[in-house]
């Protein structure tokens, strides 16, 4: 069977639709796979280009991703990436449920992989040894094996594991150096300004982790950029401190949150709040993507308005 074929049919047949139900932003050529001769991306520059994105529902992005390691059976990537979208829980499963066989395939898949060889490098990519299986790496460092597994993929943008990077063997061979290790974490993370109690900016950390090791004791939460403690007051932003801030807190204020084409950075809508735009657009939790913790929601970005300069 051509399942290459039936994917390209798939994508072709949804481009020009016109949805008002819940859809799914998917790459075409998947950015895991871009620029790797393994799919034909010659007419592509750039992933996020309109022409490499179609819009599917739950069980059509399933379905494709599904399609996609039928395709291409010796591509971790793909074989990968079908698991995730059979691997996935709780709230995610509201949009759609895959069936017995197809979750069987995926973990069955997914076993393999753990019996294959795996590189291990220090953080400036140098290679200190090559174990039978990652299965039994993760038994010696005594780490999650599917955290080490995740991390042999540079595009997953996995942090270190254990204080070492990980790869999957090319041809049999392991790399004998790889990039050096850069932090995500820090990179994508949010600054913390700081102020007194009057609302005077003191200082900035560049990270909360920075304001964990500086001796403060700060519950920041998941949604909370104003946070008042011990007598300072604590801004999670990423842009620039003020000199003075308001600081008349009010916790149940809302916050106008701004829809933006991820393609061209227009501004399609602003709502009065996180949860109004979820209502009106079916898409789950865009706050999360204006507090930093995804990068997208139903394939747009999402910012608070009060951040936007």
């Amino acid at each position: 069977m051509d399942y290459l074929k039936i994917y390209y049919n798939l994508i072709n047949s949804r481009r020009q639709l016109n949805r008002d139900e819940y859809v799914e932003l998917h790459h075409i050529i998947p950015k895991s796979v871009f620029g790797k001769n393994i799919m034909d991306d010659s007419h592509l520059n750039d992933v996020d280009s309109k022409d490499n994105i179609v819009h599917l529902t739950g069980r059509e992005h399933f379905v494709a991703h599904w399609l996609l390691h039928r395709a291409f059976p010796g591509i971790k990537q793909f074989s990968a990436g079908f698991h995730a979208m059979a691997s996935l829980k709780g709230k995610q499963h509201k949009r759609y449920t895959p069936s017995s066989r197809a979750v069987a395939e995926a973990r069955e898949l997914n076993s393999t992989a753990q019996s294959d060889p795996i590189a291990q490098y220090d953080l400036d990519g140098k290679l200190i040894k090559v174990w039978k299986t990652t299965i039994e790496a993760s038994k010696k460092l005594k780490t999650s094996l599917h955290n080490l597994s995740a991390a042999t993929n540079p595009d997953n943008y996995v942090n270190n594991i254990k204080g070492f990077q990980w790869r999957r063997l090319v041809n049999g061979k392991p790399l004998l150096k790889i990039k050096k290790f850069e932090n995500s974490n820090l990179k994508n993370s949010k600054m913390v300004h700081m102020y007194n109690n009057k609302g005077d900016y003191i200082k900035t950390f560049k990270s909360k982790r920075e304001v964990e090791r500086n001796g403060y004791r700060i519950r920041f939460g998941r949604s909370k950029r104003k946070i008042y403690s011990k007598y300072n007051w604590f801004i999670i932003s990423s842009s620039p401190p003020l000199e003075k801030i308001n600081t008349e807190y009010k916790p149940s204020q809302k916050r106008k949150i701004v829809q933006i084409n991820k393609l061209n950075d227009e501004i399609i809508k602003i709502f009065d709040s996180s949860r109004e735009a979820s209502r009106i657009t079916g898409i789950h939790n865009p706050g999360s993507v204006a507090n930093g913790k995804r990068k997208t929601a139903g394939g747009y970005i999402w910012k608070w308005e009060d951040e936007i300069a």
